[in-house]
């Protein structure tokens, strides 16, 4: 983190030009200022009161530059110097040059206060500005920073330390950083050295270890980041900046992307097993069977005019038959070669047809391209195989539980990659306990979410009772 680099080390000087005044109230100023200096000196004429008129002839000027700037001191010193010249005589036995070098003199003088008092507005004009600077960037930083005096009191918090702590600027002011900040090792559950008193042993810079937890006021638990830094001043130290960083979002990201990447691992190991198990149907099993229907239709020729054997073994072989159909669509369904061969298109068509076929259920499957981009182009291999089994557990479940006459495949290809399924059968009511309780039934609900969150997308199912059932997943084409 440089955050802490950059606030141990004071704001340079800046040049600045503070927003100024507008000159009718300046210049106007210093003619108020000036008539009122007069006014002065005659009443205290008229009253035949004398007063030294230097001090405040003088004052006048400061409060003329300090609020109005250098221009109107000058004009007020102008309109000094003219009516001293005009309206007071010259003392007696003093020489024209004499009273005019006089007259020049106290000018220089006023000219010299004016550049003495501007330069000191000015520098205090920066030095407000670099402190409202150093406030607001304290304060529009988004992590905690706090800082500490060289007793490791707490100075100065932000915002976002308050909000990130729990404490209040006010009421942890003067009190020590470690009642205020309290860290953990996430790991060990042990207190974390207090990292002001590092900070001001080493005179270096302090980051604390990974899996750091900060316990807040009210007790709640936080993951930060966090580093220490001495706040020094003509090499010397001052005190020390510590700013924390809350680093839950990042490691809700990181458990997330772990979580997925473990379901990659997992979708990848039950593609890999259905494969496996698939070339041990066709392979194996496969031959097995054509080996029993090759043994059966010798059986037959063997039992001569035995119409009741030969009928029995009719049924036999209608019923290997019948397996061997089974086996195949089985094996077929484990590893769609369309799939891998020809997309996913492709791939679901074939299916819906042959699944139509198999369980004697009406089903049609369109897909349609608005996207130029993808129009006769191939998906991603996750994504279309992560549809695909979508497809199948969504077609398995109108098998097996919705009792449906029709059946609706649809895929499109728009701002997003949508699969929708839709039957006619009975439905289920549409609340979370009904979708819990036919989650924990076997509906492969949770496998079809997990299938679309491995894609970014996300999986809906809107069903009613005795109006069928849409199950509709989509998929970024982001992601696609």
């Amino acid at each position: 983190m440089e955050y802490s680099n950059a606030l141990s080390r004071l704001y340079t000087p800046l040049s600045v030009v503070p927003a100024r005044k507008h000159w009718l109230y300046s210049y106007g100023l210093s003619v108020v200022i000036f008539a009122a200096t007069i006014i002065l000196s005659l009443s205290l004429s008229y009253f035949s009161l004398k007063l030294n008129l230097t001090i405040p002839v003088f004052a006048a000027l400061v409060i003329a530059i300090w609020y109005g700037g250098r221009g109107p001191g000058i004009l007020l010193a102008v309109l000094f110097e003219i009516t001293t010249v005009y309206f007071t005589p010259i003392p007696p036995g003093t020489t024209v040059a004499n009273a005019a070098f006089g007259y020049f003199s106290v000018f220089v003088l006023y000219l010299f206060l004016i550049w003495v008092i501007s330069g000191l507005k000015e520098a205090q004009q920066r030095l407000q500005i670099q402190r409202d600077l150093l406030q607001v960037t304290l304060s529009s930083i988004g992590d905690a920073v706090i800082a500490t005096d060289l007793d490791g009191c707490v100075t100065f918090m932000n915002p976002a330390a308050e909000e990130l702590t729990g404490w209040g600027s006010a009421e942890c002011g003067g009190r020590q950083l470690d009642s205020v900040v309290r860290i953990l090792n996430e790991e060990t559950r042990a207190g974390v050295e207090n990292p002001v008193v590092k900070v001001l042993s080493t005179g270096k810079v302090v980051e604390l270890a990974n899996h750091s937890l900060l316990i807040t006021k009210d007790g709640r638990e936080v993951p930060i980041e966090d580093s220490a830094a001495p706040i020094k001043h003509n090499d010397k130290i001052r005190g020390v900046v510590l700013v924390l960083a809350d680093v839950t979002q990042r490691k809700m990201a990181e458990r997330s992307r772990r979580e997925t990447e473990i379901m990659h691992r997992i979708v990848e190991a039950q593609e890999n097993e259905r494969h496996r198990i698939a070339r041990d149907l066709h392979d194996h099993l496969g031959q097995r069977m054509s080996a029993l229907r090759m043994r059966i239709e010798s059986l037959t020729d063997e039992c001569g005019d035995n119409p009741s054997l030969s009928r029995s073994i009719g049924e036999v072989q209608e019923s290997a038959m019948s397996i061997d159909r089974d086996i195949g669509f089985l094996s077929w369904e484990l590893r769609p070669t369309e799939l891998e061969n020809f997309g996913l298109v492709n791939a679901l068509g074939s299916f819906v047809r042959e699944w139509s076929n198999q369980h004697g259920i009406a089903a049609e499957f369109h897909s349609y391209s608005a996207s130029f981009e993808y129009e006769g182009k191939r998906l991603p291999e996750p994504v279309e195989t992560n549809l695909y089994r979508i497809a199948q557990e969504a077609l398995n479940n109108v098998r097996k539980h919705a009792d449906a006459h029709n059946v609706s495949v649809l895929l499109q290809m728009k701002d997003v990659v949508t699969l929708i399924i839709e039957d006619d059968g009975l439905g289920f009511e549409n609340d979370a306990e009904s979708i819990d309780r036919l989650t924990l039934g076997g509906l492969g609900l949770i496998s079809m979410q997990e299938r679309a969150a491995l894609l970014k997308g996300d999986l809906e199912i809107d069903s009613s009772l005795g109006g069928g059932t849409t199950v509709r997943a989509r998929v970024p084409l982001t992601y696609a």
